[in-house]
């Protein structure tokens, strides 16, 4: 079976503002884009910014001989497109992660390719399936969504439809080489730190949720 790396000599990939970064010591390199084969997600609950309690998803990569982690909010717009679309992605094959911001609007969201072709959704407000709907509230004049049911049902999804196929590629190497986040072939660096600000506003992608 040959050697096989542990988490712990995993490279954590941050994302904020619509850039992917690596940090090597003082110094932080950005990146475009990520691409790898998903070799494994998981949740976990954490606390940030100012103690700010959340709950992270946690996407394991290999790319080539390296090994990297994203770590994400999972109620930021990053996040929510990526679980969104993961279910139509092939699995089995390498997929780049494209994350977009708009900086007027804290709108966050991410662009999933493979093989030349933009990732769909799978769920969607005309076709939301058995994902339950976001909920409503009236807060100050102002509507708040409340999507904790629809948080909790994609986590189980993802944890039984996407963990066994994810895990399931850690036992062969991946098809063709990559270069992880784009033009990056090195490790070394840390957890990936969200910013409390970043996708805070309604995905970009005119697909994504509230529905």
């Amino acid at each position: 079976m040959g050697l096989q790396r542990t988490s712990s000599q995993a490279q954590w990939v941050g994302l904020s503002n619509g850039v992917f970064s690596v940090k090597h010591g003082e110094t932080k390199e950005e990146y475009a884009a990520f691409s790898g084969l998903l070799i494994g997600i998981g949740f976990v609950d954490k606390k940030g910014f100012e103690g700010r309690e959340y709950r992270q998803m946690v996407l394991t990569f290999q790319s080539g001989s390296e090994i990297y982690k994203i770590g994400l909010d999972t109620r930021n717009g990053y996040a929510r497109s990526i679980k969104m679309k993961l279910p139509n992605v092939d699995l089995t094959r390498e997929f780049e992660l494209v994350p977009t911001y708009k900086a007027e609007t804290k709108d966050a969201s991410c662009f999933i390719n493979q093989g030349g072709i933009a990732i769909k959704q799978k769920w969607t407000r005309d076709n939301p399936g058995d994902l339950p709907p976001a909920e409503s509230a009236k807060l100050g004049g102002k509507t708040v969504w409340d999507f904790s049911a629809q948080e909790q049902w994609l986590e189980k999804y993802l944890l039984d439809h996407v963990g066994p196929i994810a895990a399931a590629n850690l036992v062969k190497p991946p098809s063709g080489q990559s270069s992880g986040p784009s033009g990056h072939d090195e490790a070394g660096g840390e957890e990936s730190q969200d910013n409390p600000e970043d996708g805070a506003g309604v995905p970009a992608d005119s697909q994504d949720v509230p529905f």
